[in-house]
């Protein structure tokens, strides 16, 4: 049997053989400049839907929930989006799809490649079998996570009781 110090000795050297890294540091770089351009759109899309003044509402309950640094921020520019007017919103959400999009895409890529680096497969997939692959996965994960944020808001912790529940 292998020892603990066996194990975690390989699992580093065939980590660090194989760039993963680097390739975890690509997929966190195009997550988080896919994020913001993706909140921009939300805002910009609720503006579109439901108006300026329930999204502006919406984000003031939210900028509650946050840390004060990350609620001044990016709150607050979200807010100032959501403030403009409805043509501003929709090119807004045109910018912020096509910017999400785009980087999420990448991303996506950088995953495939990284799981072909680690299974030492050899990508055989066209260009555009690659590419309707990437899009079709890039879409599903966006739609969890819309999914995902669809329910935190509509369930926040101030109104289901868990803040009693901690206390308690």
């Amino acid at each position: 049997t292998l020892g603990w110090r066996e194990v975690a000795t390989r699992t580093w050297r065939a980590a660090s053989s194989q760039h993963s890294s680097l390739d975890a540091a690509g997929l966190a770089f195009f997550g988080i400049w896919a994020l913001f351009p993706a909140l921009a759109a939300l805002v910009g899309l609720g503006g579109l839907l439901f108006g300026r003044f329930e999204v502006l509402d919406l984000l003031s309950r939210v900028r509650m929930a946050l840390p004060e640094s990350y609620a001044e921020v990016i709150v607050g520019q979200l807010q100032a989006i959501a403030a403009a007017s409805r043509v501003a919103s929709g090119a807004t959400l045109f910018g912020g799809l096509v910017v999400a999009l785009w980087s999420s895409m990448r991303a996506m890529r950088g995953l495939i490649a990284a799981l072909n680096s680690i299974y030492k497969e050899e990508e055989k997939r066209t260009f555009w079998h690659r590419l309707a692959l990437t899009f079709v996965f890039t879409c599903c994960g966006g739609a969890f996570l819309l999914v995902v944020l669809a329910l935190i808001v509509a369930n926040p912790p101030w109104v289901s009781g868990a803040e009693e529940a901690k206390v308690a």
